[in-house]
């Protein structure tokens, strides 16, 4: 019998692995128009011969994203699934550009690095062919490519060395809207010295310095110092001359664009919590993570959440050195599934590579900084003994009953915390309960 189960695993191996190294589908999945980056959703390519899968001529537009994979999942959020058989790019946002069209690309192994997506930097019919066995893909351009147009997105953006950013016409902070023309960021300095400017558009690609050349401004001369406190010149739209300074340290900048001046002055890290991650948390960008509502050590944000997606907590912004480097809250050990209405623990500083997963919903994320924990909440639920619904159980939610109960405050249903139908002393008992965890 023991003989018998060690053969049929030796078989089930074999033929998962020939699933994977002669697999007889192939697809290709992305953004438009490969479905919409969905695990269900993609253009199928066909099969040349025992290794080979390729598509022939397929349109695809500028900044685009894709991947592959010999399987599709049933629903729209199953990435697990798929996961095993998907072959990803050597490294995430590998640019496919005129310095390696028609030429072999080394692909992942099978269920490696999965969320590394290939960019299509230029808009045009391309021929894409997959090499199974020797894991390998060519693009072919087929007819003249229309590279990226950037446009305006209605924002400013800090683009140079700070938040440990180098200079890339994708990267760039983005600055707070204030009203009336002013924009603010606060940054961080690491180097004895740091270069940037503004501009009012980031390409999708890091080599598309022409198409967001018209919206670059800075100094009226280049290299120009930062002198702090000094309402200082800005140059016109158009230009890439570059503000300079030598100390490293954290500091605000605001933008009167009115005024056509930058004033930078000395500051510290705004006491915020962010949190990073896939959609709806800004594609895992650690310089863009969504912004939690403060309420003393407390931090709220509601979140529509279309399938499953990964994320983490931050309390400062920036890129992955500066999140990594202290700022970020993550899971204890490995990557953690969160579920709903339970309190979860997390750490500064912990795993880099480990994140949380969440599957669709609608909630209400609250994140506890004195307490170190989080819970995810489905929006409009109540959680037992929040009287006063702050999203936590404390001493305020035991005085909210005690007026209740004086007629001090009106009565509410949430004030029945024991559901026997009404709001007494019983009530005040059950939350001393929770609150103790008795």
């Amino acid at each position: 019998m023991k003989k018998f189960f060690t053969t049929l695993l030796m078989l089930t191996a074999m033929v998962s692995m020939n699933a994977q190294t002669d697999p007889d589908h192939m697809y290709v999945i992305g953004n438009v128009p490969f479905g919409d980056w969905k695990p269900n959703a993609g253009v199928e390519m066909t099969k040349t011969d025992a290794y080979c899968f390729e598509i022939e001529n397929i349109h695809i537009d500028a900044s685009t994203y894709l991947s592959f994979t010999s399987e599709l999942a049933e629903t729209d959020s199953d990435w697990d699934y798929i996961a095993p058989y998907r072959l990803a790019a050597p490294a995430n946002n590998y640019e496919i550009n005129a310095g390696n069209f028609g030429k072999p690309i080394a692909l992942n192994e099978w269920g490696v690095n999965v969320d590394n997506a290939f960019l299509i930097t230029g808009g045009g019919d391309y021929k894409i062919e997959v090499y199974t066995d020797e894991l390998l893909v060519v693009f072919t351009p087929n007819g003249d490519i229309q590279e990226e147009i950037v446009e305006p997105d209605g924002n400013i953006y800090i683009m140079g060395q700070v938040n440990g950013n180098e200079w890339a016409p994708n990267v760039g902070v983005k600055m707070t809207d204030e009203g009336n023309n002013i924009y603010t960021a606060i940054v961080t300095t690491t180097a004895d010295s740091c270069t940037f400017d503004f501009t009012k558009a980031l390409s999708k690609t890091a080599s598309n310095w022409a198409g967001v050349a018209p919206y670059r401004f800075g100094a009226v001369e280049n290299g120009t110092w930062v002198a702090l406190n000094e309402a200082m010149p800005l140059g016109e739209e158009g230009n890439d001359n570059a503000f300079k300074m030598c100390d490293a340290g954290t500091y605000l900048l605001t933008l009167d664009l009115e005024a056509r001046t930058l004033t930078v002055t000395e500051s510290e890290l705004e006491d915020a919590m962010y949190i990073i991650g896939n959609i709806p948390f800004n594609n895992w960008d650690p310089a863009y993570g969504v912004k939690m509502v403060k309420n003393g050590d407390v931090y709220t944000y509601e979140a529509s959440i279309p399938g499953d997606v990964w994320f983490i907590f931050a309390d400062a912004l920036g890129s992955w050195d500066i999140v990594n480097g202290g700022h970020r809250y993550g899971p204890l050990e490995a990557n953690e599934d969160v579920v709903a209405g339970e309190d979860h623990p997390t750490q500064i500083s912990g795993n880099g590579n480990a994140s949380y997963k969440v599957g669709a919903g609608e909630y209400v994320i609250t994140f506890d900084k004195a307490n170190l924990t989080f819970r995810f909440d489905a929006k409009g639920a109540t959680t037992t003994g929040d009287v006063n619904g702050d999203n936590k159980v404390d001493v305020e939610d035991v005085n909210a009953v005690i007026n209740m109960i004086l007629k001090v405050s009106e009565t509410t249903a949430a004030g029945d915390v024991n559901n026997d139908g009404k709001v007494d002393v019983e009530d005040v008992n059950a939350i001393i309960n929770i609150i103790l965890k008795v």
